[in-house]
Parts: structure tokens; sequence; C-alpha cells
């Protein structure tokens, strides 16, 4: 196996523990960039019916309203970036909009989503308003913005679906990304390490690997940066009983003393470049 975004063969094993079983993540070291060795067949398929199956928000979650309830307050800093970075307002398409918790919020634009899932493509429909398309709709042309968040890895071919990206955007039109970093400091954790990769991920970017792709697929970048969603709580919570915390480790602190703990925290991880996700502007040449 080849490096996608370099050709290089000189691939070496990032991890083979995988969160639901066995795996192996390979790594080039040029790009700085993972590559899941056996990806996932007929993603169309998987994401639509069985991904839900075992990759939740929280253990209850089963239906797209549950999704929508359970992630629709943790949007606050991917909006305040679109009002940074999308200020001109126009037509938004969001690829893999899940349950709808983000482009339900967008004020200002007139928004679009794509979504393999029919039954959140239904709820979305019904509960906003909003089109979602089964398939990215690449007979259309002429939007503003396109987001994505958490999906990229996902994605089969990136340099592909970037392209197309690029073909529905207008004249200097923007993209927005979000992704898991490969440099997030809780990987130093064993079981942390084996809970970052899974089966689902097909890449596993940097902010090198994440620039080269920008570079590859026809986009000049305009802002890229760390950003770290869940807190301190969560952080000691691996430390010491190696599990996720859930859901209230991205709940606001509420305590003067863990206030100030938790916004050092997360100010650090970032400013070092090894905070949770990473967070792209890109804009088309």
């Amino acid at each position: 196996m080849n490096c996608q975004l370099c050709g290089s063969d000189n691939l070496t094993v990032l991890t083979t523990a995988l969160r639901n079983g066995g795996g192996t993540v390979l790594y080039c070291g040029n790009c700085d960039f993972g590559i899941l060795k056996d990806q996932v067949q007929d993603p169309e398929r998987y994401y639509a019916e069985e991904y839900r199956k075992t990759h939740r928000n929280a253990p209850d979650e089963e239906t797209p309203e549950q999704i929508y309830n359970n992630t629709k307050d943790f949007q606050g800093r991917r909006l305040a970036r679109l009002e940074i970075y999308g200020k001109e307002r126009g037509a938004l398409l969001e690829a893999g909009c899940s349950a709808g918790q983000f482009i339900s919020q967008v004020k200002g634009h007139t928004v679009y989503g794509v979504e393999y899932d029919g039954r959140c493509r239904e709820f979305v429909h019904d509960r906003f308003g909003i089109l979602v398309y089964g398939a990215m709709p690449l007979y259309q042309c002429g939007f503003d913005y396109v987001c994505m968040f958490q999906v990229l890895e996902h994605i089969s071919d990136p340099i592909k679906y970037l392209n197309d990206i690029n073909g529905l955007l207008k004249p200097r039109g923007r993209v927005f990304i979000e992704v898991p970093n490969i440099n997030d400091h809780l990987r130093i954790v064993p079981e942390y390490n084996k809970f970052y990769s899974h089966e689902a991920h097909n890449w596993y970017f940097s902010e090198k690997s994440l620039t080269k792709l920008c570079e590859l697929t026809g986009f000049f970048q305009i802002a890229l940066e760390t950003l770290q969603d869940y807190g301190i709580r969560n952080y000691f919570h691996w430390l010491y009983k190696g599990r996720p915390i859930g859901r209230l480790g991205l709940m606001p602190e509420v305590m003067n003393e863990l206030q100030e703990a938790d916004n050092r925290y997360r100010t650090a991880v970032e400013l070092n470049g090894t905070a949770s996700n990473l967070f792209a502007v890109w804009e088309k040449k």
C-alpha cells in the first residue's frame, strides 16, 4: 500500500488495536498521515444502515431526534467560525448533516444537507424544512459554502471527494472542515489510543497532511487551528479510569476553580497543536 497523499511506500504500523477490535492503521512519516489498511466496503450502505448501531453519542441514542438533542448544544464554535469566515450570505451545503444539529442553527444562509441515513434525512426535512440529498448533488453547482464536520475521515477517496466539492463551489467559495487530530495529546494514554483508532475512520489527519490535501485539491488555506472539544474532566477520566466520560466531558464547567483549570487546559493543548480536532477553512482558487 502507498500513501494516498505523497505516493510513498515507506509506511510503518501506527497501531493494531482499534476501538471495536483488531485492525491496522499505517502511518506515512513524510505526510504525518494515518491510513486504515482494511477500509469500509460499500460506505453508502454502511453509513445508512450500520454505523449508528455501534457509534453513538450516548448508549440510549436510537432515533434522529435523540441524536439532535444530544448534539445541538455543542455547535457553538462551528457557528462562530462560520460567522467569521462566512460573513457574506449565500447557499450553504453541509455534507454529513446527521440530524441537522448544525444546519438547523445556521442563520442568514440558504441551507441544504447531504446525509446517507434516510431516517435523518426525513427528520431534518420534516422538523426544519431543509432539503437533504441522499448523495452529493454533483449535478448542481453554485454553493458559496460547504461544511463537513467529522466527515472527511470516513470518505473512501478524500482527493476525489474534495475535487468534487471544489466543482460545486462558486469562484472563491469556501469549505469548512473539522477532523480528528492524529496528534491528539490524549493518545499517550494506551486505552484512549485504542479508542481513538477505529474501523470507521479511513484517514488520520495532522496539520501537515490536511494542508497537503488542501494543495492537492485546488484550494487555498484561509485558516487552520486545533480545537479541544472535551474538557479537563474527560482528561482525568481517561488517565484514572481508562474510558470515555461521555457527554459530561463536553459540558461547560460551573465551579469557578474548575472553570479556570478547564480554560487553561483547553488553551494549552490548542496552542501547542495537540487538541482533539483540526478545524480548517479553505477557499477555492
